[in-house]
């Protein structure tokens, strides 16, 4: 099956704006084509949110008005055509077969109706992804049957988990949402590489921390990167190592220093 770009997506505002929060018309484009893909695997019904999150940068996608999350769902503009079809292709008994209540079989069949081929724009603003037919050796054309959905990659699966966990706590100290973009995704990923699933608590104990460095950058997540093996070993003892604590472990350290010398008769 091809998978075709046409210029009423080219030219859809929607689509500008999705290009300027990704850098390239290329990767708008891609994503595009990855969420179609998505939306084919569930037959045109709501994405569960959690399985949308797997897709990068699917905020920036809801953002452009291109997808709304409702109840825990994400509906995607224009999947409401794909879902029509495949209600009907079970109505009738499948793929290219007649109605099951039919039962003359010299009664003339009746044909799925295919879902849109282009973006159309609507008074919702919705659109309709695009696909292009494949045509069968009899030369009748068929709509491609969808992917099997894929369970994600472990690996992504955590990079998720750090994620939803460092964006609760975010918001629950600052009352804001965290910056996502392609940085942030790079360093979740980083941080799932070297601790694995204790980063999961590793950055939810990083946002309480109250070093002052840390709340002076608003807890950045580059900084838990920057420190993920001392801020594992600070969560792992079950408290925080702050400044002043530092100065009075090198105050208590160089009186200890100094009895020694006197011990040993240096001073």
């Amino acid at each position: 099956m091809r998978q075709n770009i046409d210029e009423k997506w080219k030219t859809d505002p929607r689509r500008t704006a999705l290009e300027k929060r990704l850098g390239s018309g290329r990767l708008a484009d891609g994503m595009r084509v990855e969420i179609n893909w998505l939306v084919l695997a569930h037959k045109g019904r709501p994405i569960p949110l959690k399985e949308f999150k797997f897709v990068e940068n699917y905020q920036d996608w809801i953002d452009c008005e291109l997808a709304e999350v409702r109840g825990g769902l994400v509906h995607i503009a224009g999947a409401d055509a794909y879902q029509a079809f495949f209600s009907k292709q079970v109505k009738n008994g499948g793929k290219g077969g007649r109605p099951k209540t039919q039962k003359n079989p010299k009664q003339t069949q009746t044909k799925p109706e295919k879902p849109s081929s282009s973006i159309s724009s609507s008074s919702s603003g919705s659109f309709s992804p695009s696909f292009s037919d494949s045509t069968s050796d009899s030369g009748s054309k068929e709509v491609p049957a969808a992917p099997a959905a894929a369970a994600p990659p472990p690996d992504k699966v955590l990079q998720v988990s750090i994620w939803d966990s460092y964006s609760r706590a975010y918001f629950s100290r600052y009352k804001t949402e965290p910056v996502r973009n392609a940085k942030v995704n790079a360093q979740i990923k980083q941080l799932a590489k070297r601790l694995g699933k204790e980063a999961i608590d590793v950055v939810e104990f990083y946002v309480r921390h109250p070093k002052a460095f840390y709340v002076a950058k608003c807890h950045d997540i580059g900084l838990c990167v920057s420190d993920a093996e001392a801020l594992r070993t600070q969560w792992a003892r079950g408290s925080a190592i702050t400044g002043t604590e530092a100065r009075h472990s090198d105050t208590a350290g160089a009186i200890r220093s100094q009895l020694e010398r006197i011990d040993r008769g240096e001073l």
